[in-house]
């Protein structure tokens, strides 16, 4: 049960267009910023200038140095940081100060480091950028992404004072049919023919792609939105103190959940979506039958603390979602409480089955008077999500991403922190900013990931396959996601071709 430190690296977020610049020849060289962060180091940082300068493309092994026309001629005051470009992408690059990616001794977080130590890490910047998806400065507060039966892949983003919208990210592949190259031989009146069907086809395209809904009935802010496995059916919740079912296809709203008393801030569909959950600033998590609009459960949180997040166990939503528990409720949920507390519930009991209280940040004994790291406790939880059918992890509102082991779970009232959870595998911060949002990818025999967006802009990728394994080693950050600036990433996604998504601060949504 260790405590780690992990290092991260950030980039000026106006790098791409600076790049830009350079190789069009606007300005014969510039600079940009490129700083490294740790926070168990003598020197919690370390800042170096890149140096852009335009230069004649290259093929062969210098063809990533001089891609786009750009090169980096320079690393000013790196203390050792070196730039690596990538092959696959003229404008990412890998940044670090040591050889080995798998180092690890520089992120206790007890003992102190002499300096930053940066283990190779790829700095990837968005493919594309959209937005604003949402009126208002604070931007997305909530989001999800979803492709329906039809192939048509959906998002859903929810801001201020009830704005929420859904929109189209991709469409279908086009028929084989239609995207034929026009035969060289074919007479002139089949080709002009096909040329207007293949032009008429590509504009209701575009006219679909940029087709907008507005579900239009919350009054308050938006909080969570959750697709149902259909990928046309909606449940938001609000601080209007209302959860409602929205149509993707068309925004209307056939049902509106009440019941709750302060804001309604997560929730989750339940299989099919045949009853959902939601959790509340009330203390309660309330569960109800979406074909009569009416509560048929409550599960009451410890000490009544606020309901932030939840989720459902895998192995529930799968069941479900086959048809093996359409008709009564089923399976495991979690909740992280605003008390720092993790929650397990048995959805057919209505009977919680654990508590994993709070801890100390690092663990262990308190700080001597002579040591220079401090220790505070894990702060209320902001996110959950399931790794496998028993492992977990959970972000707290002060930067803390804790991984337990449920199998060690047990029923827990004590609010001795120094005390750490059973179930806890490990802990880990970068810094302390609150951890938004953790998703985890789905895998098939690669190395399992998690994503987590953070309320400092700075997104990232980590590497968690041997942490799962259960050695107790720290989670790896393989990859920063950039191009945000110092404000709230509020949700992270994969699409429908694993290609990550993060959305927040200004409305934006970057595809990476």
């Amino acid at each position: 049960m260790s405590s780690f430190i992990l290092p991260y690296t950030t980039l000026q977020p106006t790098y791409a267009r600076v790049f830009d610049d350079v190789a069009a020849q606007l300005v014969p060289a510039e600079r940009v910023w490129l700083s490294a962060y740790a926070h168990n180091a003598q020197a919690h940082s370390l800042h170096a200038k890149l140096v852009l300068e335009p230069c004649k493309p290259l093929t062969g092994e210098r063809a990533a140095e001089t891609a786009g026309g750009v090169c980096v001629a320079e690393v000013l005051n790196g203390n050792g940081l070196k730039v690596q470009r990538m092959s696959d992408s003229m404008l990412d690059f890998s940044v670090s100060n040591t050889a080995s990616s798998s180092y690890t001794g520089s992120t206790s977080a007890r003992v102190p480091q002499p300096s930053v130590v940066v283990p190779p890490t790829l700095l990837r910047q968005p493919r594309k950028t959209l937005g604003p998806l949402v009126r208002g400065h604070a931007g997305v507060s909530a989001f999800d992404v979803a492709t329906c039966s039809s192939g048509i892949e959906r998002y859903v983003a929810g801001g201020a004072d009830g704005d929420l919208r859904v929109g189209v990210l991709d469409l279908p592949a086009e028929e084989a049919a239609a995207s034929q190259e026009l035969s060289a031989d074919a007479d002139p009146e089949s080709r002009i023919e096909a040329l207007a069907q293949q032009r008429m086809q590509q504009k209701l395209r575009d006219i679909a792609r940029d087709q907008v809904v507005h579900c239009k009935g919350h009054v308050g802010d938006i909080r969570s939105v959750r697709f149902f496995p259909s990928g046309e059916v909606i449940l938001s919740t609000s601080s209007d103190h209302t959860s409602r079912i929205f149509s993707a296809l068309d925004g209307s709203s056939p049902r509106t959940l009440t019941g709750h008393s302060r804001a309604v801030l997560c929730s989750a569909a339940i299989g099919r979506g045949r009853q959902v959950i939601t959790g509340s600033a009330d203390g309660t998590s309330r569960i109800y039958d979406v074909s009569t609009g009416k509560q048929i459960g409550m599960l009451g949180a410890e000490r009544f603390s606020s309901v932030n997040a939840m989720a459902l166990a895998p192995t529930s939503s799968a069941a479900a979602q086959n048809g093996a528990a359409e008709e009564s409720l089923h399976g495991l949920l979690v909740t992280g409480l605003s008390s720092g507390q993790v929650e397990l519930h048995d959805l057919r009991s209505k009977q919680r089955t654990a508590l994993l209280p709070t801890f100390l940040f690092p663990l262990g004994a308190a700080p001597a008077a002579t040591d220079s790291w401090t220790q505070d406790r894990a702060g209320g939880i902001a996110s959950v999500a399931w790794a496998t059918e028993h492992m977990l992890f959970s972000g707290s509102l002060n930067g803390i991403v804790a991984a337990h082991d449920l199998r060690m779970a047990s029923e827990s009232n004590s609010n001795d922190a120094s005390a750490a959870p059973a179930s806890l595998l490990c802990s880990w911060r970068r810094n302390g900013a609150a951890v938004t949002d953790l998703f985890v990818p789905p895998t098939s025999g690669a190395p399992r990931e998690l994503l987590v967006a953070s309320a400092d802009g700075l997104p990232y990728r980590a590497d968690v396959e041997a942490l799962l394994s259960g050695d107790g080693s720290a989670p790896r950050v393989t990859t920063e996601l950039c191009g945000w600036e110092a404000e709230s990433v509020e949700a992270v996604r994969l699409d429908g071709k694993g290609r990550v998504l993060g959305a927040g601060a200004e409305g934006m949504l970057r595809r990476y």
